[in-house]
């Protein structure tokens, strides 16, 4: 993480953009066990913990959702004020186990509900998903596949029709499972991406911050 942040700092100022442009953000976070293998490195919340150390409280509020076959943890939209706040929200992705099957549908429904429902004016709202693409769920679910990819569908929908893009980032090579990632996003005017390397992690930090020219701190 040190290496990340002294990175920024070195070609960070040279690419952001300032704005007054508000945003609520939302990360849908795959902590499915297969995980454990597609993310053995950890990049994930390294990942995470660039955007928490480096938001703009005053035009940022950030959600929090972690699912396997269930939402696991959710913490809802609020600006990241205080370095108790930020350290909360870091601590919840890095403690948070990797167990149990993926219900992505799931998430994505709760990530759209909790755009739904968020307080205040903000001007923009995106989604980052980070996921090995894959949806299953276990014999005992109340769950189908079919209700997992309907819901998947509809958050999709929402995100068309409210121009919420829905920026992807993969972890892990399972067959055919980058297609379900990289068709959510080209959907929703997002951008797609293979997270599989700390290297990857900074480029795709930046990227995303030229994009939406969020302004850091």
């Amino acid at each position: 993480l040190l290496f990340f942040i002294t990175s920024y700092s070195i070609y960070g100022n040279t690419t952001q953009l300032s704005t007054t442009t508000s945003y609520h953000l939302v990360f849908v976070v795959d902590c499915s066990n297969s995980i454990n293998a597609t993310d053995s490195n950890g990049i994930i919340p390294e990942f995470i913990s660039l955007f928490t150390d480096t938001l703009p409280a005053s035009q940022v509020d950030v959600g929090l959702i972690m699912y396997n076959d269930r939402i696991v943890n959710h913490l809802p939209l609020t600006p990241l004020n205080t370095e108790k706040e930020r350290l909360h929200f870091k601590t919840t992705v890095f403690n948070t186990p990797n167990s149990g099957y993926t219900d992505m549908g799931l998430a994505l429904k709760e990530a759209t509900n909790m755009l739904k429902n968020a307080s205040g004016s903000h001007e923009q709202s995106i989604i980052l998903l980070i996921s090995d693409g894959e949806t299953a769920l276990p014999q005992t679910s109340s769950r189908t596949i079919n209700e997992s990819n309907e819901d998947r569908k509809q958050a999709i929908h929402f995100a068309q029709t409210t121009h919420t893009p829905i920026y992807t980032f993969q972890v892990g090579d399972y067959d055919g499972k980058d297609e379900i990632l990289s068709k959510i996003s080209s959907e929703t005017q997002g951008s797609y991406f293979k997270l599989n390397t700390y290297k990857d992690a900074l480029s795709h930090f930046l990227t995303f911050h030229e994009k939406n020219a969020i302004q850091l701190v």
